[in-house]
């Protein structure tokens, strides 16, 4: 069977199955931490690795020291 004879060409077109997956929300995810305690903790000559190492052992609050420092200089509010 030769296309070149033919003038129309078939395809069938395979399309994906519809999914009902909500796409994943990007970005910050802003948690509530305790600033007294931070600028406390701050105060008694800890740096933010320390701070941020304290709350994870001590609390359980998972944060980076990158966000220990912005709430330390006002960056974060």
């Amino acid at each position: 069977m030769s296309t070149v004879e033919r003038g129309k060409i078939q395809v069938d077109m395979i399309h994906p199955p519809d999914t009902t997956r909500t796409p994943p929300k990007r970005g910050p995810k802003f948690r509530d931490l305790p600033e007294d305690l931070i600028r406390e903790l701050a105060s008694q000559d800890q740096g933010s690795k320390a701070i941020a190492t304290r709350l994870n052992v001590e609390h359980g609050i998972k944060v980076s020291y990158k966000t220990i420092q912005r709430v330390l200089s006002g960056e974060r509010m």
